[in-house]
């Protein structure tokens, strides 16, 4: 059977976004160090020393620093992964797009440029894969600096003190990690706060203030275990601006949708009957069915003149024009119009007769007849 060109290409389409969908709502398993195999170990690193510096602006953008001491208690390690949250975590639709400035790693006194590549991007995270296949590291500690930026960080508070008009609420430590920390530091420099920040986690944790930015020190944080940061701000949420990623998936979706509706008019178009195209109305071949009936019966209709009208027609006795209908009338024409024409009329049954009674005798004669005469009836 073949397929219409515009019902592939809506599959193909359609079969595109169920696998784009698929890696985004099943982004890979959260790792951190991975191996010459390739597959999932037990992780056996640990997060030696976090620190992390955010630096928030009043329109909502943010530019986040980390320095990052891993210790590889293992051979073999090649790098880390990072995973960045893009999902807000109080808001689903708005979304805090990731751009990787730069990677580095330390070696001797200098940071020198570190390969990456994203590997996942999609469901609320993007991972970035910190490392290269082709070389691997002694047990002992790497250190890495990740400078990224994102936006749309300033939202609408959902309760707070009076006179908040917008909140930074931040995972200054995302869920993700599943390396264990054994010291964390996180600076934050925010616009002026309506209070003094907040900081929320599964385990104590306090904000201090010093030199203008606000500071959390935490020691010995389990794996997954995020750290939010909580300020309120005077000014109001500035508006969500929509994404490249945003953009794209909705022209995608207003794709999709116009081909659906395309494809459904079609396809209704191409079910319903079509209207027929007006036709030429001829006479059938063959004998005449009035003369067949009167051969038929061996008797001349009981109505002479409608009997025998047509083949004075056919004679070209008698000119025959009637009232202009469509072809979807069925009422047919309200009057017909005969006109005697010059050929003498055949020695037939009943042609005389028919002749007599329409008042045709002369050449050039002619007669109206009305649907709505009563006189015209009796004929």
């Amino acid at each position: 059977m073949r397929i219409p060109k515009l019902r592939l290409l809506l599959v193909v389409l359609l079969g595109g976004a169920i696998v784009a969908g698929w890696f985004g709502v099943y982004p890979v398993p959260f790792k951190d160090v991975f191996t010459s195999s390739g597959g999932d170990v037990e992780d056996t690193s640990i997060v030696d020393d976090y620190r992390a510096k955010f630096v928030l602006e009043p329109d909502g953008r943010l530019a986040i620093t980390e320095v990052i001491s891993v210790e590889f208690t293992t051979y073999g390690k090649h790098g880390i992964y990072r995973i960045f949250d893009t999902e807000d975590a109080q808001y689903a639709n708005i979304e805090h797009p990731v751009e990787v400035v730069s990677v580095e790693r330390r070696q001797g006194g200098d940071w020198v440029p570190e390969p990456y590549i994203v590997s996942q991007e999609g469901g609320g995270t993007k991972t970035i894969r910190v490392g290269s296949q082709g070389r691997t590291f002694d047990r002992g500690i790497q250190r890495y600096r990740i400078i990224s930026t994102t936006e749309n960080a300033l939202t609408a508070p959902k309760d707070g003190p009076e006179g908040a008009g917008s909140q930074w609420y931040w995972d200054v430590v995302g869920s993700g990690w599943s390396m264990p920390m054994r010291q964390v530091e996180v600076r934050a420099s925010v616009p002026p706060t309506v209070q003094p920040p907040t900081c929320e986690a599964a385990v104590p944790c306090e904000i201090t203030q010093a030199d203008g930015q606000y500071r959390i020190s935490v020691s010995q944080l389990p794996t997954y275990t995020p750290i939010t940061m909580q300020a309120y701000f005077a000014q109001s949420a500035p508006g969500a601006g929509r994404t490249a990623g945003q953009t794209l998936l909705l022209f995608a979706t207003l794709g999709f949708v116009a081909l659906s509706l395309l494809l459904t008019v079609r396809t209704f178009a191409g079910s319903r009957e079509r209207r027929l195209n007006p036709a030429l109305r001829f006479e059938p071949p063959g004998p005449d069915p009035l003369v067949a009936t009167w051969t038929l019966d061996e008797t001349p209709a009981s109505r002479g003149v409608p009997a025998v009208l047509l083949n004075l027609v056919a004679h070209n006795v008698v000119d025959f024009q009637a009232e202009q209908r469509s072809v979807h009338d069925n009422d047919g024409p309200d009057w017909i119009q005969l006109t005697r024409t010059q050929n003498p009329v055949p020695d037939l049954v009943g042609f005389q007769a028919a002749i007599d009674s329409l008042g045709l005798q002369r050449p050039g004669a002619s007669r109206t007849i009305s649907k709505g005469s009563v006189a015209d009836g009796k004929l």
